[in-house]
């Protein structure tokens, strides 16, 4: 099979399926050979694809299969599952390693080198896999005491790592690989501590000849890490001034971030133009447009950031989301992208649908955003109806309060009802608004259709559902030494500040007050109104409340004129995580209905 790809007989993707039907044949029957033949396919394999999940499935599956075949008394807890969300991966891993170790009479040095370079190549690809640190360790120390060279196993059955995969390997290759690994996971989770020095001293072996422009990319990221900005510009320029020796790849790498630095810094135009450089090198790739979009929304030109978004959404829908067809040099770019500020988890197709409603919602485009909320919420239904809760019920929000704005009562209710109604779940949502949101909606639903009992019922819970939030926060807060999930940062930006607090308590209140006016309750309706204003006096609300004591023939508190002076601040989002929560108490607090 790999002397196909060697002598141009067949494409890469036909060699990755040949891989795969021979590697799930030898699951069939377990042997030593079988064994070493499995790591060798998974080496490929990771050489020709971006799959790394399945990559890990192999790995794991092969180790314990071996294991359980050397000391039928081993049994990991939990086997029968293999994912990276499992907590028992690495036990599983770590277990079979030592256990194949123990009960081999004379292991196989090269062989070792190849599971390290497959263990290596798996974490390198994944954006946090530290949980395998001591196994590596584990395998380098090995290694290191028996200090024998790979001769055991042939290099021609090796596909080169590095580009071009057709390319003939040597003896040094998977030690090659080995080393590139460990560096990068250094850059990647440990920039601070890494030296110039060693990626110099790395560049200088042979086997990277055809990958030189790749060190002076890692130069820069250490760099970025470090806080040194005129290396890092120096670096980077040495990329992009060179037009004939680096790969495509790296190009593209160095100009998105380029890019994102310009977006962090201010510079939205330039950074649009570095974001376009990219797109030169690889058309339609995903990373930069989502770039392109970080750009405009940072230059408060929603529109066009809305337009690139549908876009990426049309891409994922053509490409079913990121395509793992293998390509002449598929380990770098895969690996460079983990590097990246955003990888691929960032720019799944749920993510960014639920960033493109979002961004319909807040540029108030509210049939597009229900409809973008609802495709969000059928493909969140599909794919995780139980493992992703809190995905589901903002896609369910920002259908129900989209619907909503857009007028579209009946169905707003009917989506709401279904949030209220899952309390189990909201048990689990406690540290989020949903109650508050939720209970808002129906109150309003309920207020636009006329059923003024429920509407005034749900205004209460709406507003007992405030205090409970703001306390949970400090306990959360509190409970983690100061560290923040997204969601927690973007809602207590805009929305558990002290202020924002009781800018949205007074609009509850003023909400509530035009139910009890409708009902003729007028001593409730101006208490409503007293404590709107006591809490943040709009205007809207402070003619609502000047419109109420000229009816009735009452006179005007004193100081009333003065609290119109109070200039009152636009509330500000959080552009690169926006979220609906947020997007919806901001147009709770600042636009009447």
């Amino acid at each position: 099979i790999t002397s196909k790809l060697r002598g141009g007989k067949s494409e890469p993707q036909e060699i990755q399926n040949g891989l795969q039907n021979l590697i799930n044949d030898t699951f069939v029957h377990q042997a030593a050979e079988i064994f070493r033949l499995q790591q060798i396919i998974i080496f490929n394999l990771t050489s020709l694809t971006q799959d790394v999940e399945r990559s890990f499935e192999y790995l794991e599956q092969s180790l314990i299969l071996q294991a359980k075949e050397l000391d039928p008394l081993f049994c990991p807890r939990n086997s029968s599952v293999s994912t990276f969300n499992n907590s028992f991966t690495s036990q599983h891993v770590d277990s079979s390693i030592k256990t194949i170790v123990k009960c081999s009479n004379t292991c196989d040095v090269s062989l070792m080198k190849i599971i390290l370079a497959n263990l290596t190549s798996i974490c390198v690809l994944k954006t946090s896999a530290h949980e395998f640190s001591d196994t590596i360790e584990f395998l380098k120390n090995y290694i290191e005491e028996k200090s024998v060279l790979p001769t055991e196993i042939a290099c021609e059955y090796l596909i080169n790592r590095f580009y071009p995969l057709a390319g003939v390997t040597n003896v040094s290759h998977v030690e090659d690989v080995n080393l590139l690994n460990c560096l990068l996971m250094k850059v990647k989770w440990d920039g601070l501590n890494t030296q110039a020095s060693e990626i110099d001293n790395l560049s200088q072996r042979s086997g990277y000849e055809s990958v030189t422009s790749l060190f002076p990319y890692l130069k820069c990221l250490v760099c970025k890490a470090k806080g040194e900005t005129d290396n890092f510009r120096k670096y980077m320029n040495l990329i992009l001034d060179d037009d004939s020796n680096v790969l495509s790849c790296v190009r593209l790498e160095t100009l998105m971030l380029k890019g994102f630095e310009l977006t962090k810094s201010g510079f939205q135009q330039q950074a649009l133009a570095a974001f376009s450089q990219a797109l030169k090198e690889k058309t339609n790739n995903m990373r930069a447009l989502y770039g392109i979009v970080q750009a405009f929304k940072h230059s408060h030109d929603y529109n066009s950031a809305i337009e690139v978004l549908k876009n990426i959404a049309k891409l994922h829908q053509l490409k079913n989301g990121f395509s793992t067809s293998p390509n002449q040099d598929q380990f770098i770019p895969a690996m460079l992208a983990t590097l990246s500020q955003h990888p691929k988890e960032v720019l799944s197709h749920e993510s960014i649908l639920a960033e493109l409603a979002s961004m319909l919602l807040m540029n108030k485009q509210f049939e597009n955003a229900a409809s973008a909320f609802m495709t969000s919420l059928k493909m969140l239904e599909a794919k995780h109806p139980a493992s992703s809760p809190c995905k589901l019920q903002r896609a369910r929000l920002g259908a129900a309060f989209s619907f909503l704005m857009a007028e579209n009562v009946a169905d707003s209710i009917v989506i709401a009802q279904f949030m209220n109604s899952k309390t189990s779940l909201k048990r689990k949502l406690d540290w989020e608004p949903f109650d508050l949101l939720t209970a808002f909606i129906l109150a309003k639903g309920y207020a636009l259709t006329n059923q003024d009992a429920k509407a005034v019922i749900f205004y209460d819970k709406a507003l007992k559902c405030v205090l409970p939030a703001i306390s949970n926060r400090k306990e959360k807060q509190s409970s983690r030494d100061g560290q923040k999930s997204g969601s927690e940062m973007l809602v207590s930006e805009c929305y558990l500040s002290l202020e924002n607090y009781a800018r949205l308590r007074s609009r509850l209140y003023y909400e509530k007050s035009v139910i009890l006016r409708r009902s003729g309750d007028k001593l409730s309706h101006k208490q409503c109104l007293e404590a709107a204003i006591s809490l943040s006096p709009s205007s809207f609300i402070l003619d609502h409340y000047q419109n109420f004591l000229q009816s009735n023939g009452e006179p005007e508190p004193r100081g009333l004129g003065k609290l119109r002076k109070k200039t009152v601040q636009k509330i500000g989002l959080d552009l690169d995580n926006l979220d609906v929560t947020s997007v919806a108490i901001k147009m709770i607090i600042e636009d009447e209905f």
